[in-house]
């Protein structure tokens, strides 16, 4: 019979309910993110939102095994963003098996917290990256026509962000002023660092 313990307790354990934090620097009313949570709460899980204080704890590595961080809107516009005590976190949390999604805005903000995100992203050798295009649901919904994917114009902001990263680390170029760039018009970066863009077909 105390064999059968362990496995008892452990299905147990895998029976109980799934917490789930869940981030937003933007600080957003609960009912703005009831979309965000219901996919998770139909799962099983139960979400948790911490509305006032949007960043991670270290008693947060105890309570949840799951975290959904959602992008900040700096520069274009007033929220919070990802700390370097977020990111500590973060690889904590990953180490000990924990689950962390980064969500984002498709509208083009918040594209500091991106750059912070892809930064940590490419420290873990994730060989990902966020962008600022809307993900299409491909899925559950076939269009009658096939969209086109923008993978051109994405490919030349790839090389800017490259192009940044290299310039900022060397001394020349200021971040500041480049995140400025690239939150009003990265094609301007483009135009000065490589030429005329091409033409689209």
């Amino acid at each position: 019979m105390s064999a059968l313990r362990p496995t008892v307790l452990l299905l147990l354990a895998a029976c109980q309910p799934q917490r789930l934090l869940l981030l937003d620097p933007a600080l957003s009313d609960p009912v703005v993110l009831q979309s965000t949570a219901r996919p998770w709460h139909d799962l099983g899980y139960t979400v948790e939102y911490r509305r006032f204080y949007p960043h991670l704890t270290r008693q947060d590595l105890k309570r949840y095994r799951t975290v959904i961080v959602l992008g900040g809107r700096e520069p274009e516009g007033p929220s919070d963003g990802l700390s370097a005590g977020d990111l500590a976190i973060l690889n904590e949390w990953l180490g000990r098996g924990g689950v962390v999604v980064l969500g984002y805005a498709g509208d083009g903000e918040g594209y500091l917290d991106r750059w912070i995100a892809n930064r940590w992203l490419e420290s873990l050798g994730a060989g990902l990256a966020i962008g600022d295009r809307v993900l299409e649901d491909t899925a559950t919904r076939r269009p009658a026509v096939a969209l086109a994917q923008p993978w051109a114009e994405a490919r030349l902001k790839d090389r800017v962000e490259t192009e940044t990263k290299t310039r900022v680390c060397a001394g020349h170029a200021d971040l500041a002023e480049v995140q400025r760039t690239m939150a009003t018009d990265w094609t301007l970066l483009y135009r000065e660092w490589f030429g005329p863009l091409p033409k689209k077909p």
